[in-house]
C-alpha cells in the first residue's frame, strides 16, 4: 500500500506540470500519449487503493470564497499537553511502559471528519472548545486525501504546517523586506484561515496526522490490538502522512531524544519540541484527564536559550499614530544560532516594571525561538531620560495612560514620521498592496517631493526618469514598481478603509465596518458616533476616532482625490447562512515575559552551623526574603501582579528589616563574549573615554587631535585634508557590537576544522564508521549517499583512491537518489538525500549549534587559534585606530588592573583644558570599582582576560565587587559563602570590604564556615545542633568569645583552636609514589607558565594556592582535558605537551551543582532506593492479588499516585497580585500517593515512629477503606495501631537512618542505605526533593553510585568540595574520600580549606601570587613538607594549622 501511495505522489506533480504547461503556457512538455498513459495509471491506483490525494488531476477542485469562517464547538474539549523541558522527566514519566515519541509540530491543529470515505468537515482547534470550520481550505492542502478507502466514520487530529523550504520560497517572492512573513507558523495560521481557499492552495500547506480520535463502521471500531502504533499504521493506510515517530522504552528514550535533537537542525517541518504518549491504549484510557491536561501524553519543549548582555540605549521609534515606541538596544548576543541586538519594550509601563536603565545587565531570550524579548533586568537602575521631544520632528512629547498602560506620544499632528508610517501602511500587503515601496523608498520619494498625498502615489510615472537614476533603482525595478501601482488601482473598500490609517481600525474592523454599511463609502463618511457605536466590536472609542477622521476637511479632500484614482470592487453577495456574522472575537495574551523574581534576588545568608541545619533558611528564607518582599510591597498591586515574588516568611514576627541585597553563592559560567573588563563594567568606561577623549582617524587616514565634537554629536573636520567625519560612539568600540572584528566576531579566536580528527580509524570501511562526523553529527545513511557519489564503502578508508578520499572529506553538496534500509527493518526506502562530506558535516553542525551542548558535539572536530586579523584583541581594525596618548583601546585593555589604575590619572593632563572636566567625570566613575577589586586582590588581572578562564574565586570576587560597589547606607547585605574560592591570604581583603560596608552604615549578614571569617564577626548565630530534623534551632549566639565558651556550640572548639579536623594520616613521603604516578607536562597558557607535575596514584592530592595562581588551569583545563582526550584517542589540547596516566581508564569530575530541577527528583529516586522498593512492594501478595506491577508504585507515572497533585505532593494556588502559594496537596498531605497505596503494607523490623502528617494520612487511608467496603476493608487493620508494617508512601517519610534500621531484610535497599549513611546523609528523608539539597549534600549524593564499585582505574576530581561545609562536615567528607582511596581510586582536590590540605597525602601549591605573579608550582610534597617551605604562602598558614 505504501509503495502505491508513494507512486501516486510521484505522478500528481508530473501531470500537474504538464497540464499547466499545455493550458496556461501554450507549450507541450510531454506527448498526449504519455500524458494519457500516466493519467490512466493514476486513476487505476486511485481505484485500487480507494485513495484520492489532494491535487490529483482526476478530480476538479474549485476554489471557494466565504465572507466569514463559521464557528463550531468540539465534541470534547481539546486539552493542551503537560509540558517539560527536562529529558529525564520524560524518562520518568514513561516508567516501565512503551511509548511513541514524535515531533511536536509548530503549526495549526486541525480536526478532520470523514464519512463514507469523503472529507466532510475540517475544524481548527481554536481555544480548545470552539474552532473555526475550514473545510474548503483543508481540501486544498497539498497532501490531504480527498477520498479514503475506509467507508465508515473517521475522526482524526493533525497539524497543518508550511515547511521551511516552502516558507522561504514564498518570502523570496516579496521584495520589500518589511513585508516578508515573520515565521512559518504565523503564515500557516493565516493561510489555513483564509476566506478564499485559492490563497490557501498557493501557500503549500501540508497536513500531518498525529492522533486517531475515533472510527466506526457497522457499529465496530478497527482492531488496534491495544497498541497506539497500530492506529498510526491505520491512518497511513488511509493515505495520511503521519507525524514521524519512534517507538521507545526506558532503555532507548534518551538516545532517541538525542536523535531528534540532532535531526531538528535540518528538519524541514517547523517543530518546537516532541510529544510522548503511551502505546498501551487501555492503560492510556484508564488514566483519564486532569482539569488541564490528558494524562496519556506529555510534551517536551526545547529549552529557551537565554543570554546575559548590557543595555546600551533605548531607541525611541515614532509611529504613524503618534505613538513613540521604546526599543531596547543591547550588546549583541547569540540566541538560537543568530545574533540579536534589539528587542521591543512595548511601552513605558513595561520599561518601568523592568526598571530599565542604560548600562543595566539584562537577560534576553527568543520568545518561541523567534522574537527577541527581555526576560529579566539584573541590575534595575531605573527608567531615566524619557525623551521630551519627538526624535523625528523635535516637537514636544507627552505621556498618556491608555487602559492603565503608559505610552509616549508626539504632539505634532504633521510629524514627518507619521507621514512615512502612514504611507507605509497605505501601500502594505493588507492595504493597497504596492510592492517595492518600503519605508526607506517612501522616505526618499517624500524627501524629493514626489509624494505629498496618497493620490500622488498613482502619479509616480511622472518622475520615472528620475527614479531610474536613483540608488537602488534601474529600468526594470522602476517598471515593476509602476506596474504594481497600476495593479493596486483595483482594490476593495475594506482595504481602502484600512489603508487610510484611522486610529484603531485594523483589517478585521475595516471589513465589519464596510459590511455594516453595505460597502457604501458615502454612508461611512456621514455616519455619526451613535450609529457607529451600534456596530458590534466598534464601541464608543473607535466610533469617535472614525467620526473625527471624516469630519476633517483635509481628510475628506484627500479621500476624494484618492477615489478618483481607484476602482472599488464590491464583493459578491453570499447567500449562505453566516452563523456568527457581526460578532467580534478578541484574542488576548501576555505582552511581556517576566522571569522569576526569586532568581533575580537569589542569594543564601554572620550565620553558621552544620550542613542542613537551617542556616540558609534563616538568612535567605527569612531576613533576605522579608527585606526584598517589603520593598516589593511598596509597588502597586498592578505591578506586583506581574512579578513573581518570594512568599512571606513563616515566622511569627520580623522587625526592622531594611531593603536587602544578596550575593549568590557561586556565580554562573560566563559566555565567550565576556571578559574581566565587561564583567566588572570597567570596559564600558574605557570605551566611553576613547570615544569622547581620543584622537580619531579620518577616512583618509589622518590622525586628529581630541575634540568636544564627538560628545556634542557634531562632525569632526580633518585638520589635514578637511574632510568631515563623525567620531566613533562607545558602541562602535565594543567588541560585542560595532567594534567587533569581522573575522572572529569579537571572540578573538577563530575555529578551523581539524581534518586529522575526521577519520576515526582508517582501517575501518565507511559502512563500519570510518568517518567520525557521520557517526555523531549526521544520519547513518551518509555512507549510502557516498556510494552514489562513486565512493566504495566496503573497503577500508586507507585503501580508497585519493579521489575517493577527497570526495569523502571535501565532496560537493549534491542530491543523490538512494535505497536506504532503516535499522530493524526488512525493506528499503527510496530517498533523495544531499551528500554532506566530512568537512561539510562539521560546518553544518557548527552553523546549527544553538547551545553549549551543541558546541561540545562539534568541538572535537575543531581547532582554535588566535584570530589572524585582530591578533586576539577582539576589535576591528577601525576600532583600534582611536588612541589616547599613543595607546589604542586594545593596548589599554591589555594592562593589568594595577597598571590601569596608574594610567588613568595621566589622561587628563594630556588633554586640552576644555576637555578635562569631561575626562574627570568619566574617570571618577572607575575609582570605586578599581579600589574594590584591588582590595580583593585582583589587581593582577588584565581587562581583556576571558571571563571563562577565571577561577571560581576570581569570579566570586568580581560578583562581590558588583554587589557592594555603590556607597549605600542603611542596606542589609546578605552574602552567601563569600569566602568561596578564597585562599586564606585573600580573606583579609574580603574582611576589609565588610568593614567598609559597616563604616558606611549598612548591615551585613553572612552565611559562612571559614573560621577566619567567623572570628571577625560582631555577632554569631549558630544553628544546629545537627542536620535535618535534628537542626533548625539556635544553639548558641553572641560574641565570638561567648560562642567559644558555650558548651552547646559545635563551632566553638574550632574558633578557640582546641579542635582540629584530623581524619586520616598522610602517607609517609617515601611511599607516596608506590602505586605509580600521573605525569603532566604543559606549555604556557593564560598566566600559567610551562609546568611539569606528578600526581601520586591511589592517594589524596590537594592542589592549592592563592586565587588566580593557576589551580583551575592546571587541573581542569590541562589534567582533565588532556586525560579525556588521551583516553578518547583524540588530539591533546594545544597547551598540553604530554600526559601519562598508566592504569587510569576513567576521569570523574564531581562538583556541587544542584541535582534535578523540580520536586519530582528525590533522594529515593536519585539514589536508586525507590526502584528497589517499588519492586519489593510489587512482590507482596496483596499487590500481586490486585495485579500491581512495579510501575504502579511510581509516584511519577504509576496508577497509585495521587490524582490531585499528579504525584508532586503539592499544589500551587494563584492569589492574583500576591505571590503564588505552594501548599501540600490536601488529598495526599504531601505523600504523593493516593489512598490505595496505603493498603499495600510491608512488614518491617522493629518499631518506627511516623511523623504527624504520615500518621494522619495513615489513619485517613484506613477510614477511607472502611467506609468504602467494611466487609472487605484492609484485613490487617489492626496493624495500624502499632507500626510494624509500612506502605511505600510511609517509607518515603523515613530518614535514611530510620529506613536503614527498618528495611534490613531488603538486601539491595539496605546496601544503598548503608552507603548514604556512610556519606553522612542519614538525616535526609527518602522523599526529600533533591533541588532543595545544599551543595555539600548534592556532592555526596552524587558519590553514592560510585561507592559500590572498584575504583582502581578511576581518577576523581573534586572542585572545591568543602563549599558550604562546616568543619564537622569536612570531617565526614574526608572520610568519604578515604573510602574512595581504599577502593583503589586516585583523588585530586582543588581546595583552599586548611583542614582538607592538612589531611592530604600530597600537596601542590601554585603561586607565589595571582595572575602574572603566579602560574608556577612553588612547593609540592606532604603537608608537613609544604608547611616547611619558605617560598610557599600556603605553607605559612598550613604551618599554623599543623602546630595547633
Amino acid at each position: 500500500m505504501e509503495e502505491k501511495i508513494a507512486r501516486m505522489r510521484e505522478l500528481i506533480p508530473v501531470l500537474q506540470k504538464a497540464s499547466r504547461a499545455y493550458y496556461a503556457q501554450d507549450t507541450e512538455i510531454m506527448s498526449n500519449f504519455e500524458y494519457d498513459r500516466l493519467y490512466d495509471e493514476l486513476q487505476a491506483l486511485e481505484a485500487e487503493t480507494g485513495i484520492v490525494l489532494s491535487g490529483s488531476p482526476s478530480v476538479t477542485v474549485g476554489y471557494e470564497a466565504v465572507d466569514a469562517l463559521p464557528k463550531e464547538r468540539h465534541e470534547k474539549p481539546m486539552l493542551s499537553l503537560a509540558k517539560t523541558k527536562e529529558r529525564e522527566e520524560l524518562k520518568n514519566w514513561l516508567g516501565d511502559k512503551e511509548g511513541l515519541l514524535s515531533w511536536k509540530l509548530d503549526g495549526l491543529t486541525i480536526v478532520l471528519t470523514y464519512e463514507g470515505g469523503q472529507l466532510v468537515k475540517a475544524v481548527t482547534r481554536g481555544n480548545g472548545e470552539v474552532g473555526e470550520v475550514i473545510t474548503p481550505n483543508a481540501r486544498v492542502f497539498r497532501n490531504i486525501p480527498g477520498r479514503i478507502p475506509y467507508q465508515g466514520s473517521l475522526v482524526l487530529r493533525g497539524e497543518a504546517v508550511i515547511p521551511y523550504s516552502e516558507f522561504e520560497k514564498i518570502n523570496a517572492q516579496i521584495e520589500d523586506a518589511d513585508a516578508k512573513y515573520k515565521n512559518p507558523r504565523n503564515l500557516c495560521s493565516g493561510s489555513v484561515r483564509q476566506l478564499n481557499n485559492e490563497i490557501t492552495a498557493k501557500r503549500s500547506v501540508y497536513f500531518y496526522a498525529f492522533s486517531y480520535v475515533k472510527a466506526e463502521l457497522d457499529g465496530a471500531e478497527p482492531p488496534f490490538e491495544n497498541d497506539r502504533e497500530n492506529q498510526f499504521r491505520f491512518l497511513k493506510e488511509q493515505g495520511f502522512d503521519v507525524v514521524p515517530y519512534k517507538r521507545v522504552n526506558a532503555d532507548t528514550i534518551m538516545a532517541e531524544i538525542e536523535w531528534y535533537a540532532q535531526a531538528i537542525q535540518t528538519y524541514d517541518i517547523p517543530s518546537d519540541g516532541l510529544v510522548l504518549c503511551y502505546c498501551d491504549l487501555a492503560y492510556s484510557a484508564s488514566l483519564g484527564l486532569t482539569a488541564k491536561f490528558p494524562r496519556d501524553s506529555i510534551a517536551f519543549k526545547w529549552a529557551d536559550e537565554t543570554a546575559e548582555t548590557t543595555l546600551l540605549e533605548i531607541e525611541w521609534s515614532p509611529s504613524r499614530t503618534g505613538l513613540i515606541n521604546p526599543v531596547a538596544i543591547f550588546e549583541p548576543v547569540e540566541l538560537e544560532g543568530t545574533t540579536v541586538s534589539r528587542a521591543s519594550v512595548h511601552n513605558i509601563s513595561v520599561m518601568k516594571a523592568l526598571s530599565l536603565g542604560i548600562g543595566d545587565k539584562i537577560t534576553v531570550y527568543k520568545a518561541n525561538m523567534i522574537i527577541p524579548q527581555i526576560a529579566e533586568n539584573l541590575t534595575k537602575s531605573g527608567v531615566k531620560d524619557i525623551p521630551a521631544h519627538c526624535p523625528a520632528c523635535g516637537a514636544d512629547t507627552k505621556i498618556e495612560a491608555a487602559n492603565e498602560v503608559e505610552v509616549l506620544y508626539c504632539t505634532n499632528p504633521d510629524c514627518p514620521a507619521k507621514k512615512i508610517k502612514s504611507f507605509a501602511l497605505f501601500v502594505s500587503r493588507d492595504a493597497l498592496n504596492v510592492d517595492g515601496l518600503s519605508e526607506a523608498t517612501l522616505e526618499k520619494f517624500i524627501g524629493k517631493g514626489f509624494i505629498h498625498s496618497f493620490a500622488d502615489i498613482f502619479h509616480l510615472e511622472q518622475h520615472a526618469d528620475t527614479i531610474k537614476e536613483m540608488e537602488g533603482f534601474g529600468e526594470k525595478s522602476c517598471k515593476n514598481l509602476l506596474d504594481s501601482i497600476d495593479k493596486a488601482r483595483q482594490t476593495t473598500l475594506p482595504r481602502l478603509i484600512y489603508a487610510l490609517g484611522i486610529a484603531g481600525i485594523g483589517v478585521a474592523n475595516a471589513k465589519v465596518l464596510c459590511r455594516y454599511f453595505d460597502y457604501d463609502i458615502e454612508k461611512i463618511k456621514s455616519a455619526d458616533v451613535e450609529e457607529l457605536s451600534e456596530i458590534d466590536g466598534v464601541g464608543e472609542v473607535l466610533a469617535g476616532g472614525i467620526r473625527a477622521y471624516f469630519t476633517k476637511n483635509k481628510n475628506l479632500s484627500a479621500l476624494d482625490n484618492l477615489l478618483k484614482e481607484l476602482e472599488l470592487e464590491k464583493p459578491e453577495e453570499n447567500t449562505q447562512q453566516q452563523t456568527l456574522a457581526g460578532k467580534v472575537f478578541v484574542i488576548t495574551g501576555s505582552l511581556e515575559h517576566f522571569a522569576n523574581r526569586k532568581e533575580l534576588l537569589n542569594g543564601n545568608g554572620f550565620v553558621l552551623g552544620v550542613s542542613g541545619s537551617g542556616k540558609s533558611s534563616l538568612a535567605l528564607g527569612v531576613l533576605y526574603a522579608e527585606g526584598s518582599r517589603r520593598y516589593l510591597e511598596a509597588l502597586s498591586t498592578y505591578t506586583r501582579r506581574r512579578i513573581s515574588q518570594a512568599g512571606r516568611a513563616t515566622v511569627d514576627e520580623v522587625l526592622h528589616v531594611p531593603a536587602a541585597l544578596a550575593l549568590r553563592q557561586r556565580p554562573g559560567i560566563p559566555g565567550v563574549h565576556s571578559t574581566f573588563g565587561t564583567s566588572t563594567e570597567l570596559l564600558n568606561y574605557l570605551r566611553l573615554m576613547f570615544s569622547r577623549l581620543g584622537c580619531h582617524v579620518c577616512p583618509n587616514g589622518h590622525v586628529n587631535a581630541p575634540t568636544l565634537n564627538v560628545a556634542a554629536e557634531m562632525p569632526i573636520t580633518c585638520s589635514t585634508c578637511g574632510v568631515e567625519f563623525y567620531g566613533p560612539s562607545a558602541e562602535d568600540l565594543a567588541f560585542n557590537s560595532g567594534g567587533a572584528c569581522p573575522t572572529c566576531g569579537g571572540t578573538g579566536v577563530v575555529r578551523d576544522i581539524d581534518e586529522s580528527t575526521l577519520i576515526a580509524d582508517p582501517n575501518l570501511t565507511l559502512e563500519e564508521g570510518a568517518v567520525a562526523p557521520w557517526r555523531n553529527l549526521m544520519w547513518s545513511l551518509m555512507p549510502d549517499v557516498a556510494r552514489e557519489m562513486g565512493v566504495r564503502t566496503d573497503v577500508p578508508y586507507k585503501d580508497l583512491t585519493d579521489a575517493e578520499k577527497d570526495t569523502v572529506l571535501h565532496g560537493p553538496m549534491e542530491k543523490r537518489h538512494i535505497l536506504y534500509v532503516p535499522k530493524n527493518k526488512d525493506h528499503a526506502t527510496e530517498l533523495d538525500f544531499t551528500y554532506y562530506s566530512a568537512v561539510n558535516t562539521v560546518r553544518n553542525a557548527l552553523a546549527k549549534a544553538k547551545d553549549e551542548k551543541g558546541m561540545a558535539r562539534v568541538a572535537k572536530f575543531l581547532c582554535e587559534s588566535v584570530c589572524p586579523d585582530c591578533h586576539g584583541t577582539r576589535l576591528s581594525e577601525k576600532a583600534r585606530t582611536s588612541t589616547i596618548d599613543g595607546r589604542n583601546l586594545a593596548q589599554v585593555t591589555a594592562l593589568s588592573l594595577d597598571e590601569l589604575r596608574d594610567w588613568i590619572p595621566t589622561v587628563a593632563p594630556w588633554l586640552p583644558a576644555e576637555m578635562r572636566p569631561m575626562c574627570d567625570s568619566i574617570t571618577s566613575e572607575t575609582t570605586e570599582p578599581i579600589q574594590r577589586l584591588e582590595q580583593l586582590g585582583l589587581g593582577y588581572l588584565t581587562l581583556d582576560r576571558a571571563s571563562e578562564t577565571l577561577s571560581n574565586g576570581e569570579r566570586q570576587r568580581v560578583a562581590l565587587t558588583r554587589a557592594v560597589r555603590s556607597r549605600t547606607t542603611g542596606v542589609l547585605y546578605v552574602l552567601d559563602e563569600p569566602s568561596i574560592g578564597l585562599h586564606p591570604a585573600n580573606i583579609e581583603g574580603l574582611l576589609g570590604v565588610m568593614d567598609d560596608l559597616l563604616a558606611d552604615g549598612n548591615s551585613v549578614v553572612l552565611v559562612d564556615h571559614d573560621v577566619a571569617v567567623l572570628r571577625h564577626a560582631n555577632h554569631l548565630i549558630e544553628i544546629g545542633p545537627g542536620s535535618g530534623a535534628d537542626g533548625g534551632r539556635v544553639i548558641a549566639q553572641g560574641s565570638v568569645a561567648n560562642v567559644e565558651a558555650n558548651p552547646a556550640s559545635r563551632i566553638g572548639p574550632f574558633l578557640a583552636g582546641t579542635a582540629k579536623v584530623r581524619v586520616r594520616t598522610p602517607v609517609a613521603p617515601e611511599h607516596l609514589f608506590d602505586e605509580g604516578a600521573i605525569a603532566l607536562e604543559t606549555d604556557a597558557i593564560h598566566t600559567v607558565h610551562p609546568l611539569e607535575a606528578r600526581i601520586p596514584k591511589g592517594r589524596l592530592t590537594c592542589v592549592t594556592g592563592v586565587s588566580g595562581s593557576g589551580k583551575t588551569t592546571l587541573v581542569l583545563e590541562s589534567l582533565v582535558a588532556g586525560l579525556k582526550a588521551s583516553l578518547a584517542g583524540t588530539t591533546l589540547p594545544g597547551h598540553v605537551l604530554s600526559v601519562d596516566a598508566p592504569g587510569i581508564a576513567r576521569v570523574d569530575l564531581v562538583d556541587a551543582t544542584p541535582i534535578g530541577v523540580n520536586v519530582r527528583s528525590t533522594v529515593g529516586t536519585y539514589s536508586g532506593v525507590l526502584d528497589d522498593l517499588r519492586r519489593a512492594f510489587a512482590a507482596l501478595p496483596d499487590a500481586k492479588e490486585q495485579g500491581l506491577k512495579a510501575g504502579a508504585f511510581s509516584y511519577n507515572t504509576g496508577s497509585l499516585r495521587c490524582p490531585t497533585c499528579d504525584g508532586t505532593g503539592q499544589i500551587s494556588l494563584d492569589v492574583q497580585f500576591l505571590p503564588d502559594v505552594d501548599i501540600p496537596c490536601p488529598d495526599c498531605r504531601g505523600s504523593r500517593y493516593g489512598r490505595e497505596a496505603y493498603a499495600i503494607q510491608m512488614a518491617i523490623e522493629g518499631d518506627v515512629e511516623l511523623s504527624a502528617d504520615a500518621e494522619m494520612e495513615r489513619n485517613a487511608a484506613h477510614e477511607s477503606a472502611s467506609h468504602e467496603s467494611p466487609a472487605t476493608a484492609y484485613s490487617h487493620a489492626g496493624d495500624f495501631e502499632s507500626v510494624h508494617t509500612l506502605s511505600l508512601p510511609e517509607v518515603l517519610t523515613l530518614t535514611v537512618d530510620q529506613a536503614f534500621s527498618a528495611l534490613a531484610h531488603l538486601k539491595k535497599v539496605w546496601d544503598k542505605l548503608q552507603i548514604l549513611h556512610d556519606l553522612g546523609l542519614g538525616y535526609l528523608t527518602l522523599g526529600e526533593a533533591t533541588p532543595a539539597l545544599s551543595g555539600g549534600e548534592a556532592q555526596r549524593l552524587k558519590l553514592a553510585s560510585e561507592m559500590r564499585r572498584n575504583q582502581d582505574d578511576t581518577l576523581f576530581i573534586f572542585d572545591e568540595p568543602t563549599i558550604g561545609l562546616h568543619p564537622l562536615d569536612v570531617e565526614t567528607l574526608i572520610g568519604v574520600l578515604q573510602k574512595l582511596i581504599e577502593h583503589g581510586a586516585t583523588v585530586v582536590v582543588i581546595e583552599h580549606d586548611l583542614d582538607m590540605i592538612a589531611n592530604a597525602d600530597y600537596v601542590i601549591d601554585m603561586g607565589p601570587g595571582g595572575g602574572e605573579t603566579g602560574g608556577r608550582i612553588v612547593a609540592e610534597g606532604t603537608p608537613a613538607q609544604v608547611a616547611a617551605n619558605q617560598m610557599s604562602l600556603t605553607g605559612r598558614y598550613l604551618a599554623r594549622e599543623l602546630e595547633g
